[in-house]
């Protein structure tokens, strides 16, 4: 891999500095990123600790919904690569 491509981890990365949560919407429709869950697995494989919640509320059209929220329990910049 070419050490100057953006990552989906490193998409993640970012975000969270910024918004400080993550779901698997925000990362769709901002980020293009499909499969949050690997994405998640993979940065808590690199010893990232990141927590998550199940959220429940309704849509648009009132209908009850579910999605979880990621984020980082604690940053250790020095781990983040560009920061």
């Amino acid at each position: 891999m070419r050490e100057d491509r953006i990552t989906q981890q490193d998409c993640v990365l970012r975000w969270w500095k910024e918004h400080k949560y993550i779901s698997t919407a925000e990362s769709f429709s901002d980020l293009y990123i499909l499969d949050l869950q690997g994405v998640i697995r993979n940065l808590r494989e690199k010893g990232f600790n990141i927590a998550s919640k199940w959220v429940y509320t309704h849509n648009i059209y009132g209908k009850p919904v579910k999605y979880k929220r990621y984020w980082l329990e604690e940053i250790n910049y020095k781990q983040v690569k560009g920061y």
